[in-house]
C-alpha cells in the first residue's frame, strides 16, 4: 500500500498539476499545434453558447475549433479562442493570420 501511494504522488500529481499551467508556447506557433498541445495538457475547448458572427470564426467552428469565440474581419486577422483547465481557470488564446498561428496568451 505504501508503494501504491509513493507511485500515486511522485507520478500522478505531478502530472496533474503540470496540467494546470499555462503552457509555454512560442509565438508563431500554428494554432492546431497549440490546440493539441492543451488538449495534451489537460485543457478543454469552450465551446460557445452561440454562433460567431464573422465568417472566419464560423469557419474555424465547422473545422470541429469549438472554442472559436470571434476572429476581426480585416489586417492581421486576430481571433480568439478560448479555454478550461481542471481547475477551471479559462484562457483566452489570440491568435493572427488566415490560417491562425499564436499571438499570445489573454
Amino acid at each position: 500500500m505504501k508503494n501504491f501511494l509513493k507511485l500515486l504522488v511522485l507520478v500522478v500529481l505531478p502530472a496533474i498539476a503540470h496540467a494546470q499551467a499555462t503552457p509555454q508556447i512560442k509565438a508563431g506557433t500554428p494554432y492546431a499545434k497549440v490546440r493539441s498541445i492543451l488538449l495534451k495538457e489537460g485543457w478543454k475547448p469552450i465551446g460557445q453558447k452561440q454562433e460567431p458572427y464573422d465568417f472566419t470564426a464560423q469557419d474555424f467552428k465547422e473545422r470541429g475549433w469549438i472554442e472559436a469565440k470571434e476572429c476581426a474581419g480585416s489586417g492581421r486577422v486576430p481571433c480568439i479562442f478560448t479555454w478550461k483547465n481542471l481547475k477551471g481557470k479559462e484562457l483566452e488564446i489570440i491568435t493572427t493570420g488566415e490560417e491562425p498561428k499564436f499571438d499570445s496568451f489573454r
